[in-house]
């Protein structure tokens, strides 16, 4: 939705003499007739004109604020619900971080089953030298 108070410079608590008044050197300044063949300036009087017709009638003007103040909470709770999200995703990797950080070691055994594995390794080595020792 286009912001007309915006397109003529104007705060929304903008009194009628101020819409005329900035419609009035809006147009004079872009009108089609000063500027022949500028598009641009035909867009920017265009826009002006709807602006001050949408404005300067006042059910239309009471019927606009009312869906631009809808549209600007629509983007607000958008924002918000987006804000929302990105924090949760932060929470939840934070999370994981610290489960992670907090788990045991995944290899499934002990230090003291590593060491009694290593033991065992050893003495299985030791044996298989002295059998090779007697066969010479």
């Amino acid at each position: 939705m286009k912001n007309h108070y915006l397109v003529l410079g104007l705060s929304p608590s903008a009194t009628p003499a101020d819409i005329k008044k900035a419609f009035r050197k809006i147009a004079l300044e872009f009108h089609p007739d000063k500027n022949p063949g500028n598009k641009k300036a035909e867009e920017k009087f265009k826009e002006a004109s709807e602006a001050n017709e949408i404005l300067s009638n006042d059910v239309k003007r009471k019927e606009y604020d009312l869906a631009l103040q809808q549209e600007q909470l629509r983007e607000q709770q958008a924002k918000q619900a987006a804000y929302n999200a990105q924090q949760e995703a932060a929470r939840r990797s934070a999370q994981r971080a610290t489960d992670v950080t907090q788990q045991p070691a995944s290899s499934g055994i002990s230090f003291g089953q590593f060491l009694f594995g290593v033991g065992l390794t050893v003495i299985a080595v030791g044996i298989a030298k002295a059998i090779s020792d007697d066969e010479k």
